[in-house]
């Protein structure tokens, strides 16, 4: 998901080595840094899908009814 122009994790190339980089980065819980121009509902929503336990995120029915 986009809210700026701002390109998420664009230092990492198309390759095995930085997918493998990227895969690390999110199991250990990196996540992209949410800006002040975020709106909130969009902020709050990528949180609840960044929970570690899968049944407390949102499912994609739940996030096309908000």
């Amino acid at each position: 998901m986009f809210t700026s122009e701002i390109e998420l994790f664009y230092n990492y190339k198309d390759d095995k080595e930085s997918q493998l980089t990227f895969q690390l980065m999110i199991y250990s819980g990196t996540w992209p840094q949410i800006t002040d121009e975020t709106p909130l509902c969009f902020s709050n929503l990528m949180q609840r899908c960044w929970d570690p336990k899968p049944e407390k995120r949102p499912t994609s029915s739940e996030i096309y009814d908000e």
